[in-house]
């Protein structure tokens, strides 16, 4: 610490100290704070700020009730604490020793972050306070140095020379300021230089980096000479500066077009369509001077969208054209815009008259048709020239002859949409104001619906389908459904599954429900003539498959409680805790061993080293079941693929021993060893890569050979001397 920032400490320390006398001793209370950390100098809008302060008990009496607590001042006057927020002060202790210290961590975060719209930067002090009770109240704190939170972007100082060379390079230095005027170090924003010198040299835009700490210089070559001036800009905030005149010297001062005095030759042109010349001015430079710039670009623009501009460039004497056309009479006024300056004046436009808007009799208001056209009818001005627009574009029109003035228009409509045209009337050239026709709708009338199933809920032919489930048929319309329309039994036997239907007309659903069906079976669903108000009949049939449910006994014998235990298909959820969930707390230890890592992975409720976090088909599990008073049954439901294109699960095995489990198929139990084992065996050869297979029995907790694989038991397998690792998933024998 400075020996200011000491000077500070010593001033803001306060210690209290409470005394008691007893019979026979003094007893003396002291805490003494002091700074370990001091907390970050400078820190962003919410930003973090930690600071650390060691509280020691230098008394003789033990403290007790120890409590620390921190206030944040601002500017040396306002407690602003409820501003910052996460504080924290680690440890939370209650007692300190006699000649003991703590270092309490103090950590809290700076207001003006992307949730705080308030200001929150400026200079702030912490002032940290330990208490304590022995029984006597003793105290002590002390203050911080000052940190302070920077705020966004406020000001941009430039610091650069007040003279230069034509043609030589010179250094500026940038710094940007908050709005508290401390150098905002942590700046990163983009900025953009331009300067009155037109031809000057100037660095590209540039963003500030971390590095930068909110200073940055650059170079400029100026090339003419004069009083000259560079701008900064911000391009987020918009904040910018501009610098003093800079006197620049040793070369010719290169005059440049600047800006465009009106002098108009003419104060009015003829509104009937034909092109005219006219003068605007004069182009000048930055001195006022005229220029003799040939072809020098002026933009050019007018108030009014009937006059046409078609050349913009100046003569050999500086003088800038327009070449104008009008329709109609009215005032225009005329811009000119150099890269500068921009001026403009104005011009009259004198005959003929406009014609006026014509009237729209049909439709008379907005309107609704399924025919592809439509007559737009009304009335115009005599012998004008009626167009029909559409986004811009003519999609109709009709010359009107011989005095009339009513027009018939047919015009294509889009279909589904709501139509939008105007009609306009042109005479000798001039065309009038838009007159919007009201909306048509198009709205072709639908071809009848024929009567389907969209679909069938679960699918037809798919698996793993959830045993309590109704079974809904979406139609294409209105049907007329019953029982007698649904036929549903399990497959391979004649008995009927006894089925409530209803159907819902809002959203042409039929819901069938059924008694809870069984586990891992085949039903067959027959939809037999359903008709519709027209007599439409439609039809559907088909089988699902529902999901296996699973039931595994846990045992105790004597102290052996463990289990070699598989899931025989893969459980709705995997969680380990959804899984073991009716036995979690009869259950010391879960253990696998993974094969491919060469690695045992275990897990026990509540500790933190267990890294087994699920389980599923294909592996074994040694399960340490702890209750000795009963038998207990963990159970659930899965299958082992979902409905559509799916992967089934896989274990990888190599040389060695692994622990898997039975994949149960679909409509199956128990089954051969050969045939579960499919797809471990030698392609061509058809010999089988395993040598040694055994289980344990759960009851007797003894190992056993295996002869036929069993849903929900766990086997140890050898594969011997195999090239490669397998493997190893669902198999059956056709």
């Amino acid at each position: 610490m400075t020996k200011f920032n000491s000077s500070i400490l010593v001033l803001f320390a306060t210690v209290i100290v409470s005394l008691s006398f007893a019979a026979s001793a003094l007893a003396v209370l002291s805490l003494d704070v002091t700074v370990k950390t001091q907390p970050n100098t400078l820190v962003s809008q919410g930003g973090s700020i930690t600071s650390v302060y060691t509280v020691t008990n230098s008394g003789d009496t033990d403290i007790t009730n120890l409590a620390t607590s921190i206030k944040i001042i601002k500017s040396g006057l306002w407690d602003v604490t409820d501003r910052f927020s996460g504080i924290t002060i680690a440890p939370s202790l209650t007692t300190l020793a006699v000649g003991h210290f703590v270092d309490f961590t103090v950590a809290f975060t700076a207001p003006g972050g992307a949730n705080d719209t308030s200001p929150g930067y400026g200079n702030y002090t912490v002032n940290f306070t330990a208490t304590g009770n022995a029984p006597a109240v003793v105290k002590n704190s002390v203050l911080s140095d000052v940190f302070t939170v920077l705020g966004p972007a406020n000001r941009i100082a430039l610091v650069s020379p007040s003279a230069a060379t034509v043609g030589t390079a010179f250094t500026i230095k940038v710094t940007m300021y908050d709005g508290a005027n401390m150098v905002k170090t942590d700046y990163i924003g983009t900025v953009h230089l331009n300067s009155t010198d037109a031809t000057a040299v100037l660095p590209a835009d540039y963003e500030f980096t971390a590095t930068d700490k909110g200073t940055k210089t650059f170079t400029i070559t100026m090339k003419t000479a004069g009083s000259q001036t560079y701008g900064v800009k911000d391009l987020s905030s918009g904040i910018s500066a501009i610098s003093s005149i800079i006197t620049v010297t040793g070369g010719t001062i290169i005059p440049v077009p600047t800006k465009v005095v009106m002098s108009s030759d003419k104060t009015s042109i003829n509104a009937n369509g034909t092109d005219e010349t006219m003068v605007i001015g004069q182009l000048v430079d930055q001195d006022g001077n005229n220029m003799s710039t040939v072809n020098y670009k002026i933009v050019i623009t007018t108030s009014l969208g009937n006059l046409t501009q078609y050349s913009n460039t100046t003569d050999a004497t500086g003088r800038v054209y327009a070449f104008l056309r009008s329709y109609a009479a009215g005032t225009a006024i005329i811009n000119a815009t150099t890269n500068i300056t921009v001026i403009d004046t104005s011009v009259a436009l004198l005959n003929p008259a406009t014609p006026v808007a014509p009237t729209v009799t049909s439709p008379s208001s907005a309107t609704t048709t399924s025919a592809p056209t439509f007559n737009i009818i009304g009335t115009a001005q005599a012998d004008s020239l009626v167009k029909i627009y559409s986004d811009g574009v003519i999609v109709g029109s009709q010359q009107l002859a011989n005095g009339n003035t009513s027009f018939n228009i047919t015009v294509d409509l889009v279909q589904n949409a709501t139509n939008i045209f105007t009609v306009t009337a042109t005479v000798s050239g001039l065309e009038s104001p838009a007159a919007n026709v009201p909306g048509i709708t198009n709205e072709p009338q639908a071809p009848p619906v024929e009567l389907s199933i969209i679909s069938i809920t679960p699918s037809l032919n798919s698996i793993g389908i959830d045993v309590n489930a109704n079974i809904t048929i979406q139609f294409s319309k209105l049907v007329q459904i019953s029982n007698d329309n649904v036929e549903m039994h399990e497959d391979g036997t004649d008995v009927s599954i006894e089925t409530t239907v209803t159907f819902d007309s809002a959203t042409k659903i039929a819901t069938i429900q059924h008694p809870v069906l069984k586990s891992n079976k085949k039903y067959v669903l027959l939809i037999v003539n359903v008709a519709d108000a027209d007599g439409n009949k439609v039809s559907a049939d088909g089988t699902f498959i529902t999901a296996t449910y699973y039931k595994i006994m846990l045992s105790k014998k004597g102290t052996n409680g463990w289990n070699l235990i598989s899931l025989p298909v893969v459980p709705s959820i995997t969680s380990i805790d959804k899984v073991l969930a009716n036995v979690i707390n009869d259950i010391a230890q879960v253990w696998s061993y993974d094969s491919a890592n060469n690695k045992w992975r275990m897990w026990a409720k509540g500790d933190a080293a267990s890294d087994l976090n699920a389980m599923t088909a294909g592996n074994g599990y040694w399960v340490n079941y702890k209750n000795a008073t009963a038998e207990k049954f963990m159970d659930g439901w899965g299958t082992l693929l979902a409905q559509g294109n799916t992967t089934p699960p896989q274990v990888s095995l190599g040389s060695g021993w692994g622990l898997i489990g039975y994949y149960q198929r679909e409509l199956t139990e128990n089954i051969a060893t050969s045939c579960a084992l499919k797809s471990l065996t030698e392609v061509v050869t058809q010999t089988p890569l395993w040598t040694l297979l055994y289980t344990f029995d759960n009851k007797e907790k003894i190992v056993t050979p295996v002869q036929d694989m069993v849903p929900g038991q766990g086997y140890w397998i050898q594969l011997a001397n195999v090239p490669s690792r397998y493997m190893y998933g669902p198999g059956a024998c056709e």
